[in-house]
């Protein structure tokens, strides 16, 4: 999967499935979404589901925005096939 098709699913998840108002794009910093403790603890459990990767509420704050968000999904998705 590509980094750019990833961005665009994530924005997906967000819009679609935690319903997070107002324009999103991968370079708008979740502090701007106003994003709350709890749409990213969800965020954070919709990407384990789908992408088979752990990232804490903690790392997707530090993320800073979707961009790092897929960033750090395929780094963990290659780690993670690395030690397969």
């Amino acid at each position: 999967m590509t980094v750019d098709a990833l961005k665009d699913q994530l924005v997906t998840l967000l819009i679609d499935k935690l319903e997070v108002k107002g324009e999103v794009t991968p370079e708008i910093p979740f502090t701007e979404l106003e994003l709350d403790s709890l749409v990213l603890l969800e965020f954070s459990v919709l990407l384990e589901q789908r992408y088979s990767v752990e990232i804490p509420e903690e790392d997707l704050l530090g993320a800073g925005d979707i961009a790092g968000v897929a960033s750090l999904v395929l780094a963990r998705q290659d780690s993670a096939t690395t030690r397969a």
